[in-house]
């Protein structure tokens, strides 16, 4: 079966397969090939990944479940790093290895992939966050309705969020790449958690 033909079938078992998925395989095709092996064969990886939200390479350990495409593409499998499901974009996968070591993967439910990897409702709190260059990944890792370049080479992002609250965690991340700008009492509140973050580690010292 041919790649393209997989990640459209791999999208249908739970929606219909969509005109939007594409790939990029000039940068993919190994990882691709070595997953889809990985899966078909039952077998476990070894991955160097990178993850933009700490700019850093991991190793860990994943039981591939399926390979999909939803504007990138992307392995879902169970980390046993973390020891819970986790989503792999390709295109970051700095070294992989096919294991020895049986795949081995919970029971999970597969999530609904035909209207993407997360679709806030339009109903939910609109949030405003502005980063800076280093900072520009999150546009890529969260749904949003705008993106606006901002002179210093940043973004102002406006997403939605059933759980605004949820996005403090964000803002820590970010640090100085970032802040949230409305609405103004999840801004003041994100504030006053990175100063108490602040205390909390010179405290420690």
């Amino acid at each position: 079966m041919r790649a393209t033909a997989k990640l459209e079938t791999a999208a249908g078992e739970v929606g219909a397969a969509s005109s939007r998925l594409s790939v990029t395989f000039e940068s993919e095709g190994g990882v691709f090939a070595d997953v889809d092996r990985a899966i078909s064969e039952r077998r476990r990886l070894w991955l160097r990944y990178y993850s933009p939200a700490r700019d850093e390479l991991t190793e860990r350990e994943v039981d591939p479940i399926r390979l999909f495409a939803v504007g990138h593409t992307y392995m879902e499998g169970w980390c046993r790093l973390s020891e819970a499901r986790r989503t792999f974009r390709l295109d970051r996968v700095a070294e992989i290895r096919l294991l020895d070591a049986p795949s081995a993967p919970p029971e999970l439910e597969l999530r609904d992939l035909s209207e993407g990897l997360v679709q806030p409702a339009a109903e939910d709190p609109e949030v405003v966050i502005e980063v800076g260059p280093g900072g520009r990944w999150v546009a890529e890792y969260y749904p949003h309705d705008s993106a606006e370049e901002l002179p210093d080479g940043g973004l102002r992002v406006t997403l939605r969020t059933p759980d605004p609250a949820s996005l403090r965690r964000l803002a820590l991340r970010l640090g100085g790449e970032g802040r949230i700008t409305a609405p103004g009492d999840l801004a003041e509140s994100a504030r006053q958690a990175a100063r108490e973050a602040l205390a909390a580690y010179d405290g420690a010292l």
